[in-house]
């Protein structure tokens, strides 16, 4: 791959990741609500739906045939700085030194089975919009 490839490709990447950060900013704010609960229930709700955006996108893309740029802009880019695997770890470490061991164990079995699972629906609802077609 040449320079100006990578560039571009880069501005791409720099330009989904820039839109993924800011919704998932947002998100926090209009997510209005607070529970009782530690669980950290808004970067729990951004994930799994970062998990059915790539499982859905993904066959999107295989589909249509899209072009790599937007693979890179959307999956690369937007959904990788959407969702919040870091938040995600550093909550559970919280809840863990703060004595919510069960919630924190809660939080990682939670967060893995929900995010595979929406995976899954995400590629189910987009190959039943292949087979209507």
């Amino acid at each position: 791959m040449d320079n100006k490839q990578m560039i571009k490709e880069l501005v791409f990447v720099l330009a989904g990741g820039s839109l993924g950060s800011s919704i998932r900013y947002l998100s926090y704010h209009f997510l209005d609500f607070d529970t009782k609960s530690p669980f950290p229930l808004k970067t729990f709700l951004v994930n799994a739906f970062g998990s059915f955006l790539i499982g859905f996108l993904t066959i999107l893309f295989k589909m249509y045939d899209l072009s790599e740029v937007f693979k890179l802009f959307f999956i690369t880019g937007f959904i990788g700085s959407f969702t919040t695997f870091s938040t995600f770890s550093f909550e559970t470490i919280q809840l863990y030194q703060n004595g919510h061991i069960k919630t924190a164990v809660l939080n990682v079995s939670a967060s893995v089975i929900v995010g595979i699972v929406f995976v899954l629906l995400g590629i189910s609802l987009a190959n039943c919009i292949s087979v209507q077609q």
